[in-house]
């Protein structure tokens, strides 16, 4: 029994350490190799982010055109924009032909902080903090509230956003997870919403920054501070993440979540084979304490006698004491 537990204890590090070799390998283009074979006229990402830039440009411009129709400044121009930018200097992996490396705010319209407003423990809707975000998803246990309705237009969350973790602490902070639109909700200062194109894969975009990619990077960006370490949305946009086709974006999605699907079915039969571990443990101590552990052999000196020569035994002791 000892042996099978201490093999159960082993499987959730096998499954943690499974589960970032998927990441690494849909981040590195390994997990569709066979796809990319047989899928050789699809469109490029180079093309794409062609694409992707006159459509930042002409949403920039449409905002500029609604500005001036209601007398206002321009907004500022994103940084995005601009065709050389600086970059955090960093050694990138090679990458599948097809595919490009960029930086993510070229991928995005825009970056949100979210309210600082004090939240309750009862309210309208939810107001997501940096606990909710576990394993890449939205946990919903532990929710607080917020019921200011200027708070709830501004900061509400659309179906398919990533959340990204910008203060936490030093092991923590970056942790990102993706919000399906199961109930509305908004999000607390500490995360930032990434408002992200429509040609970049949420979902892929949640595996990049969740990847030891993703890890690596912001261990090298982020600001540390006595207890809690920060990345702000300027780094966070200079993340520099593998854009793949979107078709292949899709398919590395779909296998991702196959994959994770097993790891939960071999995590759940290890949790049921724990448990019946645990009651073999209590089925033995309790065979043993009612004698049926162990074969009985009538030759075997009963309990009586031995009790018996017990007992006669601190009798001759309390005799020496008192004669000494």
């Amino acid at each position: 029994v000892n042996t099978t537990k201490d093999f159960l204890n082993r499987v959730p590090t096998i499954m943690k350490q499974f589960r970032q070799s998927v990441l690494s390998a849909a981040c590195s283009g390994r997990l569709t190799e066979d796809w990319r074979k047989e899928h050789t006229d699809v469109e490029p990402a180079s093309e794409l982010l062609k694409r992707v830039r006159q459509e930042l440009v002409n949403t920039y411009e449409e905002q500029c055109r609604k500005a001036k129709n209601e007398g206002k400044k321009n907004p500022r121009r994103p940084k995005n924009l601009d065709l050389v930018e600086q970059i955090i200097e960093e050694k990138l992996p090679e990458i599948p032909d097809g595919w490009e490396w960029t930086t993510l705010n070229k991928l995005c319209y825009s970056f949100q902080y979210g309210t600082s407003k004090k939240s309750s423990p009862n309210g309208t809707v939810p107001v997501l903090r940096m606990g909710n975000i576990q394993n890449g998803e939205i946990d919903w246990s532990d929710l607080v509230y917020s019921s200011n309705e200027d708070d709830i237009n501004r900061f509400i969350l659309h179906e398919n956003t990533v959340l990204f973790n910008r203060t936490n602490s030093p092991d923590l902070v970056g942790k990102s997870g993706i919000f399906r639109g199961e109930r509305p909700a908004i999000f607390a200062g500490y995360l930032i919403s990434i408002n992200n194109v429509t040609e970049l894969d949420s979902n892929f975009l949640n595996y990049c920054l969740n990847s030891n990619h993703g890890r690596e990077f912001r261990n090298r960006v982020k600001t540390d501070g006595v207890s809690q370490s920060n990345i702000n949305a300027t780094k966070l946009g200079q993340f520099m993440i593998p854009f793949p086709p979107h078709p292949e974006q899709h398919e590395i999605v779909q296998r991702v979540v196959n994959l994770f699907k097993q790891a939960d079915m071999i995590e759940q039969r290890n949790h049921v084979a724990t448990m019946q571990t645990e009651r073999i443990t209590q089925a033995i101590l309790a065979q043993a304490f009612r004698g049926e552990l162990a074969p009985q052999d009538p030759n075997d000196e009963p309990a009586s006698v031995l009790l018996e020569r017990i007992q006669q035994e601190k009798n001759n002791k309390k005799k020496r004491k008192k004669k000494k």
